[in-house]
């Protein structure tokens, strides 16, 4: 069975709507089984940083009423969802676990990095739970097989230990399950947990494609695929159908934020097929990111 992945952003999961939208695609998109990974519901991740700087300040007040806010808005998507009642058990640790963490930096009077990417954690981790209930499928920790180094806020992927560590993940869902998975997280090789900085959901599903031996790997963002140029400057601007590899890596290296650069380089290793769609618009067009330039008339301009 070939796998396909598909990795669904914090626009495309950020509230009952959006994640009514998700299901629909990956029910059509995965008929027979796959992964999905997903960051955490919009805000979220801001949210919680909001709530380290108050807790590393020693304003614990403040730190835990923007836990409050956000524990509420989670039971509000779900509620809406029709998920509370059976995710809440999942739910009550995290954000037991996040208080914790909150208020250990008020006591100590600083948010250290370590402590934050914990707490971070949170955050893509109660959003994959809700998502894989969505879904109809199961949720598994990415930290089994997102190996990193002990960098802190910006970790870098270890690419043996993460193929070693997918094993038991490619044999499993060779069998056709659907899986959901956080985005951003790693784990060191003492088993902290890390993230992976910028871009990281993106770099999280590209990676485990890599490792996993995907076919496909499916970013699901707020735009048509891959533009012309920037929509916000070039009202004309249309998707591009096809590109290379190395055409979506320069467009990266000069500004272009649909893609990190370090999402891309796991496809140019494995060889698979990129897909960048609008979860607002699944049925519009798509830009496909092939590993070799696709056929076009030459001197054509894709973008600008």
């Amino acid at each position: 069975m070939s796998l396909k992945i598909l990795k669904f952003g914090g626009t495309s999961v950020g509230s009952a709507e959006a994640l009514r939208r998700a299901t629909a695609i990956v029910h059509q998109e995965l008929p027979e089984g796959g992964l999905v990974v997903v960051s955490a519901l919009r805000g979220t991740t801001d949210c919680i940083l909001d709530a380290c700087a108050a807790a590393g300040r020693g304003d614990l007040v403040t730190a835990q009423a923007l836990l409050t806010a956000l524990q509420t808005r989670h039971q509000e998507v779900a509620g809406e969802l029709g998920h509370l009642e059976d995710i809440q058990a999942d739910w009550d640790p995290l954000f037991a676990r996040l208080d914790q963490f909150l208020t250990g930096m008020a006591m100590l009077g600083e948010a250290p990095l370590r402590a934050r990417d914990g707490a971070l954690a949170v955050g893509e981790t109660l959003s994959a739970h809700l998502a894989a209930r969505c879904f109809g499928g199961s949720f598994h920790e990415v930290r089994e097989v997102m190996k990193t180094d002990g960098r802190f806020g910006k970790a870098r992927p270890l690419l043996r230990a993460i193929r070693e560590a997918a094993a038991p993940w490619r044999s499993a869902l060779s069998e056709g399950p659907l899986w959901v998975t956080q985005g951003f997280l790693g784990s060191s090789p003492e088993g902290v947990t890390t993230t992976l900085g910028r871009g990281g959901s993106d770099t999280s599903a590209t990676l485990l494609g890599e490792a996993l031996g995907a076919e496909e790997v499916q970013i699901w963002t707020d735009v048509d695929g891959v533009l012309t140029a920037d929509p916000s400057l070039v009202r004309e601007a249309r998707p591009i159908p096809q590109m290379s590899l190395s055409e979506a890596e320069a467009l990266s290296a000069f500004g272009a934020k649909v893609l990190h650069a370090d999402s891309l380089a796991p496809g140019g290793r494995a060889g698979f097929r990129l897909v960048v769609a609008n979860t607002h618009r699944p049925g519009a067009s798509r830009t496909e990111i092939l590993p070799v330039p696709p056929a076009r008339p030459a001197g054509a301009v894709t973008s600008v």
